[in-house]
């Protein structure tokens, strides 16, 4: 639920009901004498709102210390209550859902995952997942498992098979011959339900039933104890008994292979958080990057997949680095398509001009409109990174060689990737950025007052025939200048203005840059904006000269490019006011 404390929301006797704070009744009106409002006009608490008030009573202004020290009190017994009534996930995290029971025919693995139907208690709140909220999903790197660990069993789009139906996403796999393990146990009863993982791109609540709209991506399926959903079953099948079966209907035809698996159209959703909820196994990818990272002799320099330990697949190490990558790019994480590839490059077929529509009577010949055609085409570059270790900590510390990578190496990228997808070229080796490609542009006019630059931006989306869902991208001190953003001028108040109801996420990065005190933002609609990436990823370690450095280094690299084919989908807005933030915190008034 959103919170919107604006006093307007109130009459002067609900805004009393909802605050916490009270000045007494020397200090004016009603909205003069509350604050720190914690529930809606109706009387029911809002969470959010209680962790609002506790994040700045200590801005609270024309109270005195006791009054203060009162309204503390109340909300960290009100605090205490949210935390018991609910544990919440949010949009962005890594969630492990389960489904159904497990049976045996035709050695096929089938599972789903269902659409329009109540899961269990999942603490404190139950799920539904919403008809085709897996339709723009990044498939990339979804495979199958059991118990979201080990080798998998299959890997999308080749040997695991997908289709989406109205009751839900339906998966398929037939498991290797040396994992007759799984088969028994499936048989056994031992493993009696399927389970996925996935990121939620956009939900909504109704009460304590979170309703998933839209999944960003799909990380695995899986073979699992204990399902969280009361329907929809996953199955290992053998062949039935003819004899005993001839009435019986007969089984859906598998979802077909993609001729060519060289190129996977993978849409991606918005995310900023990842919280696993299953612990890492011991052969994990991280785990197995690690061994391979030690494994390299001293005075050598090799690729991870060319090692003395177990070798890593080339998959594996473009599942590594993508997801590392994927995970601190603030452009990936706001929902643009994904589009993925062994080629140089890829084209699309663009019309260069819309067809025509007009009224006919019954026997009227209808017009045609002649279409043409021209090529869009996309061409990934390379992005590079090297990142440094002490000799030491590779050899004796296990957990800070895998710090090192992620941190050092994947930020490294994700900065630089998102730098020219926003502002780019920044070289001739780069590509246009989003500022470049955008069809639109509206100036702000300087410092913001409002939301209004970003309600304007949407209009002009809209005037463009392109529909929500929209995003913003733009500097840490544009958020902090509308953060600060006050409802009333006068000293008893402070309440900050909340952005307008179903506002769009907005996303915030240092790589949108500000020049002259002066920034911009872009404001598109993600599903129209695609980044292509080349699957020959590739992480390499160098440990020739660590003699003279004392040093490993770590060199990763993607190929990857962005762009549009319907440039009116971006719109840049210029010219906002970005001075330094203010890093003085003045003393409360009492």
């Amino acid at each position: 639920m959103t919170w919107d404390g604006s006093p307007g929301r109130f009459t002067d006797e609900q805004y009393a009901r909802s605050c916490v704070l009270d000045r007494g009744p020397e200090a004016g009106t009603a909205k003069q004498r509350y604050g720190l409002p914690v529930r809606e006009p109706d009387g029911t608490l809002n969470c959010d709102a209680v962790s609002a008030a506790l994040a700045r009573i200590g801005q609270v202004k024309g109270a005195t210390p006791p009054q203060i020290g009162a309204a503390r009190s109340k909300l960290e017994a009100l605090s205490k209550q949210c935390s018991a009534k609910r544990s919440r996930p949010e949009p962005g995290e890594v969630e492990e859902r389960s489904v159904g029971e497990l049976t045996v025919e035709d050695r096929k693995l089938r599972g789903v995952i269902p659409y329009g139907q109540q899961s269990h208690d999942l603490g404190g709140f139950r799920e539904i997942i919403e008809p085709r909220a897996l339709h723009n999903a990044d498939l990339s790197n979804l495979i199958v498992t059991v118990d979201h660990a080990g080798l998998p069993l299959g890997r999308y789009p080749g040997t695991l098979t997908l289709e989406d139906r109205d009751d839900g996403m339906h998966w398929s796999v037939e498991p290797p011959q040396s994992r007759a393990d799984v088969i028994e146990a499936v048989e056994r009863g031992d493993l009696r339900a399927s389970s996925w993982r996935m990121v939620v791109a956009r939900d909504r609540w109704d009460g304590d039933v979170r309703h998933v709209e839209q999944i960003r991506s799909l990380r695995d399926v899986a073979i699992v104890t204990s399902p969280a959903y009361p329907t929809a079953t996953a199955e290992l099948r053998q062949a039935p008994d003819q004899s005993s079966n001839r009435n019986s209907e007969p089984e859906p035809e598998e979802a077909p292979v993609p001729d060519d698996p060289d190129e996977e159209v993978t849409p991606t959703g918005g995310g900023l958080t990842v919280e696993s909820r299953s612990q890492n196994p011991d052969d994990s990818i991280e785990t197995r990057v690690l061994d391979a990272i030690r494994s390299v002799p001293r005075g050598e320099t090799r690729a991870l997949t060319n090692t003395t330990a177990a070798e890593i697949s080339p998959l594996d190490i473009q599942t590594f680095l993508w997801d590392l990558l994927r995970d601190n790019s603030v452009v990936l994480q706001s929902g643009v398509r994904v589009v993925t590839t062994q080629r140089q490059s890829i084209k699309w077929p663009q019309l260069t001009q819309d067809m025509e529509a007009d009224f006919y009577s019954e026997l009227d010949e209808i017009v045609s409109t002649d279409l043409e055609f021209e090529d869009w085409e996309l061409t990934p570059v390379k992005i590079a990174a090297l990142a440094r270790a002490s000799s030491e900590v590779v050899e004796d510390s296990d957990p800070d060689v895998q710090t090192v990578i992620t941190s050092n190496l994947s930020t490294i990228l994700a900065l630089k990737f998102d730098r020219e997808c926003l502002v780019g070229p920044s070289s001739g080796k780069g590509f246009d950025g989003l500022s470049v490609l955008a069809g639109q542009s509206l100036d702000a006019g300087g410092t913001l007052t409002n939301y209004d630059p970003f309600i304007r931006a949407f209009g002009l989306l809209a005037e463009a025939h392109i529909g929500p869902p929209y995003v913003i991208v733009t500097h840490p001190r544009v958020v902090t200048a509308l953060n600060l953003i006050k409802e009333f001028t006068t000293a008893q108040s402070n309440t900050g203005v909340a952005p307008p109801p179903n506002f769009p996420p907005m996303y915030v990065t240092s790589q949108v840059g500000v020049e002259d005190d002066v920034t911009t933002a872009l404001v598109y609609a993600p599903r129209l904006v695609t980044v292509v990436r080349r699957v020959d990823t590739q992480i390499e370690v160098d440990r020739s000269r660590e003699f003279e450095l004392d040093s490993v280094l770590f060199r990763g690299r993607v190929r990857a490019t962005i762009g549009t084919a319907y440039p009116a989908a971006i719109v840049r807005v210029e010219n906002i006011a970005a001075p330094p933030i203010d890093a003085e915190v003045e003393d409360d008034e009492e």
